[in-house]
């Protein structure tokens, strides 16, 4: 397994909602480095940059931000073109990886927010050890249609409603969530321990 870390974590919160978003992606990482044995390395920015370099992997955070409004860092595009390691978009992340790789983000009709259960398309990359129709807290009201994007986008888990959940850019160790694994307990430690250990398999 390639070292994960220095982990850099990309905060996309505006603090319009949250004023100290980051706190359950420390300890959510902190969790996950010690079922594996390591000690994490963590480098922060926000998502207008500056980026540091020399991380192992990346993990771009969820967003009180609307995609498709357009709501993104010119900065934060630019470096999705340049990032060469595993990288997991989680909420507004997922969202703005699909985007970029040519799918649309839409409005739902609800806000989406408590537990969602998950149908796995694809039980050996984030979902490994993962039991079929686990449930995963969710708050978005944002979705992706992957549709435009069918080359570059492996799903690789749907809602029950048969929605897009979760995938991976094809040929890349880009991964996208719909749901909040920093928020899911054990199943959301799971996915994270799936994602560090995946780097450079």
């Amino acid at each position: 397994m390639k070292n994960p870390f220095p982990l850099l974590l990309v905060d996309c919160y505006d603090g319009t909602i949250l004023k100290e978003p980051l706190p359950p992606y420390r300890s959510w990482l902190e969790t996950a480095a010690a079922s594996l044995g390591v000690t994490p390395t963590l480098l922060e920015c926000k998502d207008s940059g500056p980026f540091p370099e020399g991380y192992g992997s990346v993990i771009l955070t969820g967003s009180e931000k609307m995609v498709g409004q357009r709501e993104y860092a010119p900065e934060l595009i630019a470096f999705l073109g340049k990032v060469k390691v595993p990288l997991l978009g989680v909420c507004y992340g997922h969202q703005l990886l699909a985007n970029f790789f040519g799918a649309r983000v839409y409005r739902e009709e609800r806000l989406h927010r408590g537990d969602e259960r998950i149908d796995i398309l694809d039980g050996n990359s984030l979902f490994r050890g993962i039991s079929q129709g686990t449930s995963f807290f969710e708050h978005h009201s944002e979705r992706v249609d992957p549709t435009p994007a069918a080359d570059r986008l492996v799903p690789l888990a749907v809602s029950s409603e048969g929605l897009l959940e979760s995938f991976q850019v094809k040929g890349l160790p880009f991964f996208g969530v719909q749901f909040h694994p920093e928020a899911s307990k054990e199943q959301g430690v799971k996915v994270l321990v799936n994602f560090l250990s995946w780097g450079g398999e």
